[in-house]
C-alpha cells in the first residue's frame, strides 16, 4: 500500500503516513463531509442521461455476474477546484458508505471508478483485498482504454470501456494463477507415480495424506 498523498510505502494498519502525515482524519478536515455513494453507480449531480445510466448499470451487472466477489461502483462526480485527486479518491473510497463494517482490510474487494466530467479526470482505487492480487498495471491499462472517451465527453461509454477492459484483464489473470501458485491438475500426481521409485512414493503418500 502506498500513501495516497506522497506514495510512500505504508502498512495497512498505519494511521498516518510517517513521511507526509496524511491520514483519513486529516482528509476529513480538508474535504469536509463526504457524499454518500450508491452501489454500482453514483451520479448525484445528474451528469448522465437516462440511457447513459441504464448502459452503465447494465455493464456493471454483467461484470458482477462474471466476478460476483468483486463489487464495482462508478462515481460520476465533479471535485471542488484544486482538489488533489489521489487523496480525494482514497478519502471518498473510505468515507462514502460503500462498505459495511465487515468489509474491512483484506475482506474489502471493492473497486471504485471515479470520473470527473468537468476536468475529464479518470482514476480507480481497489480495496485492500484486491491489492495483492490485481496488479496496478491492469488498472492502468483499463483506465487508458477509457481515457479518450472521457476526454471526448462520452462519460458513460468511458465507464463501460473501463469495466470491459478490466474484465479481459481479470480473465487473463485467472488463467495465470495456476502458474503463479504452482498448481498442477490432479491427474498429474498419478502420472508422476509411474516415474517415482517406491521409496519416493512412500514419502509422497505420507505428505499427501497429511
Amino acid at each position: 500500500m502506498l500513501c495516497p498523498a506522497c506514495e510512500h510505502p505504508l502498512e495497512e494498519s498505519t494511521a498516518a503516513c510517517a513521511k507526509c502525515g496524511f491520514s483519513l482524519s486529516q482528509a476529513d478536515a480538508q474535504f469536509g463531509s463526504a457524499l454518500q455513494a450508491q452501489p454500482r453507480l453514483t451520479d448525484l449531480q445528474g451528469h448522465l442521461s437516462k440511457s447513459g445510466r441504464s448502459s452503465v448499470l447494465k455493464a456493471t451487472l454483467e461484470f458482477e455476474q462474471r466476478f460476483p466477489t468483486i463489487p464495482i461502483t462508478t462515481l460520476i462526480h465533479v471535485a471542488p477546484e484544486g482538489t488533489p485527486y489521489r487523496p480525494y479518491l482514497f478519502w471518498l473510497f473510505n468515507r462514502s458508505g460503500l462498505h459495511t463494517a465487515l468489509e474491512k482490510a483484506g475482506a474489502n474487494r471493492h473497486i471504485l471508478l471515479w470520473i470527473d466530467p468537468d476536468s475529464c479526470h479518470l482514476s480507480a482505487i481497489l480495496g485492500y483485498g484486491l491489492e495483492p492480487l490485481v496488479p496496478d498495471s491492469l488498472i492502468q491499462v483499463s483506465l487508458a482504454a477509457a481515457r479518450q472517451l472521457a476526454h471526448s465527453g462520452q462519460t458513460a461509454q468511458a465507464a463501460i470501456t473501463f469495466m470491459r477492459q478490466l474484465d479481459l484483464g481479470l480473465v487473463n489473470l485467472q488463467s495465470q494463477l495456476p502458474e503463479i501458485f504452482g498448481w498442477s491438475p490432479e491427474g498429474t500426481w498419478s502420472a508422476l507415480e509411474d516415474e517415482m521409485d517406491p521409496q519416493e512414493m512412500d514419502r509422497a503418500d505420507g505428505i499427501l495424506s497429511y
